[in-house]
């Protein structure tokens, strides 16, 4: 009797922690606007303010709001990825301001992105599905190239939904020195290669594997293999390292190729699931909630105090959190920008395409791609 007792009561308390868990799991359905230059910013925003409310519901005292709206950055920095799903109710026309809005109704989840490919696949849509390119430099053992390490990472990224710079023409660019120098650590060349792919974000890096001696000894015919891969992910718009990590594994066979190319692949994947993965999503949540880097260069600009004018002024256009002066050549007339912006760089150049400087000189949009923007400044008739 005592042990049917004590049967229930550990049965009921299961059924408690698990109703618990579904509850704690159990998504908000919000509605939120947004606010943009068009639809893809306007959607992000409305993402965000549907995140706030989804995050407001769930805490109730004074102390935890006052917490929320002190650390309300980095609290949606590390949430906004938790929009499992959403559908647009409504959208506006143009207004007179140039904007839109968008009203969505979401579900949203506190759940840890990386758990959750929904919500994944949500942060990539709001990246505008950011394209990746892989390039691996590979030897197993000492004498033999292969691509296992760049296979199983392109596996491991598709399995997750990234969109992916074509292994073929990557290839085709592996021909080229730049090429070799990326995956040497060069963090320029990686960009610039980047670029030529039309990438958003390169992960390049080295890979080898060979017999690891002495161990194999007593393995009855089989051999140990030790694979080693050093890896860095790089934003091409910036030329930045977003991180950088090795990692290792051992494989046996009784083949050295095939053991070393077991080794390689475990590797990869390791490197990817513990380590890399989590750093991509958090430099994108952030980019997301505190701002794109962008590349900008303007054309034109013919004196010093008109380098310091488009600084300036670039500074006090909505959603700008940044304007970094990277370099001006009078020579040229041309000077690199890296600004950070709370959007796209289509709402950027929408919104300082014909922009009036101070004194009466403009901007005018030249050129756009996915990550950088180029402009020209027009000076102030005399």
């Amino acid at each position: 009797m005592k042990r049917d007792f004590y049967k229930i009561a550990l049965f009921t308390t299961i059924l408690f922690l698990a109703s618990v868990a579904l509850r704690a799991d159990q998504p908000i359905v919000v509605e939120a606007e947004g606010i943009g230059r068009n639809s893809a910013e306007a959607t992000l925003n409305a993402q965000r303010a549907a995140v706030e409310k989804g995050i407001g519901t769930v805490i109730q005292s004074q102390t935890e709001i006052k917490n929320f709206m002190v650390n309300k950055d980095v609290i949606l920095t590390r949430t906004v990825g938790a929009v499992r799903s959403m559908e647009v109710i409504s959208e506006s026309d143009v207004e007179a301001d140039g904007n839109i809005t968008i009203k969505i109704r979401a579900e949203v989840s506190i759940a840890q992105i990386r758990d959750d490919l929904m919500a994944l696949n949500i942060l990539l849509e709001s990246m505008e599905k950011p394209r990746v390119m892989v390039m691996i430099d590979e030897t197993n053992m000492e004498d033999g190239s292969s691509q296992v390490a760049e296979t199983e990472i392109l596996s491991y990224l598709s399995e997750k939904g990234f969109s992916l710079v074509d292994p073929g023409a990557v290839e085709q660019l592996k021909q080229h020195e730049q090429a070799m120098q990326a995956m040497e650590g060069n963090t320029g060349a990686a960009a610039v290669i980047g670029s030529e792919a039309g990438a958003d974000m390169v992960i390049v890096g080295r890979a080898s594997a060979q017999v690891a001696e002495g161990v194999s000894v007593n393995l009855g015919g089989m051999v140990s293999c030790q694979a080693n891969i050093s890896i860095r992910v790089i934003t091409v718009a910036t030329a930045s390292v977003v991180t950088a990590k090795s990692e290792r594994a051992a494989a046996v066979h009784v083949s050295p190729q095939t053991g070393g190319a077991n080794a390689i692949g475990q590797a990869a994947r390791k490197v990817m699931d513990t380590y890399i993965l989590d750093q991509v999503i958090g430099s994108w949540q952030d980019a997301i909630n505190n701002g794109v880097p962008l590349r900008v260069l303007v054309s034109d600009v013919n004196s010093f105090s008109a380098s310091n004018a488009v600084v300036r002024n670039l500074r006090t256009v909505n959603g700008v959190v940044n304007v970094t002066n990277r370099g001006w050549n009078q020579g040229t007339g041309i000077m690199e920008l890296e600004v950070l912006y709370k959007g796209n760089t289509y709402g950027l150049c929408e919104t300082v395409d014909g922009i009036a400087l101070a004194d009466g000189s403009s901007l005018a949009v030249t050129g756009v791609t996915a990550n950088s923007a180029r402009l020209s400044f027009i000076a102030a008739a005399q």
